[in-house]
């Protein structure tokens, strides 16, 4: 998300309107879900270090809690977990929430695609695969989320500063 630094001494603002930044903010909170825990670390410590906040689940029961509370920007998804899997996940949380999910599998049937993608998932990554690939994967689903305004907040910030530029004396 866009966000405007703007110098503590408003009156600035005005006069020299060069002092407004504007850059990326990323910070989207993401939720793992997978059961095999080399694998959670592995993609949690990658996002992180492109400025995600992760959360990590082991099972569909406890992603369910998780994504209630914590409210992620997008869920990452295995399918096959103990306890309640990731399809079973899909169709009880789609009936609650619109949160964008990206299944993350070793299942690479066709019919498995289709099935997942028609439950509600938003993307299907099959294993092994690009943490990279990953990352511009969950960016291109989070752009195209309501829960990312990315056009919107760009748009408005270049306004702001037109604005504020015309205002200069």
């Amino acid at each position: 998300m866009f966000i405007l630094e703007i110098d503590k001494n408003i009156r600035e603002l005005f006069w020299d309107p060069s002092i407004i930044i504007i850059g990326l903010m990323n910070n989207k909170q993401i939720l793992i879900v997978d059961d095999k825990f080399s694998v959670t670390r592995m993609i949690s410590e990658y996002l992180d270090s492109k400025d995600f906040r992760t959360l990590i689940a082991h099972n569909g029961v406890v992603a369910l809690t998780e994504a209630r509370i914590h409210k992620p920007d997008l869920i990452l998804l295995d399918i096959m977990m103990p306890k309640m899997d990731g399809m079973a996940f899909i169709e009880t949380f789609r009936e609650e929430s619109n949160i964008p999910i990206i299944l993350l599998t070793a299942k690479i049937e066709e019919t498995d695609k289709v099935y997942g993608l028609g439950l509600g998932a938003d993307d299907y990554v099959t294993k092994p695969f690009s943490l990279a690939e990953l990352v511009a994967r969950i960016q291109a689903v989070l752009r195209r989320s309501d829960r990312y305004p990315f056009q919107v907040t760009c748009s408005l910030l270049i306004i702001l500063k037109y604005f504020l530029t015309s205002m200069r004396l």
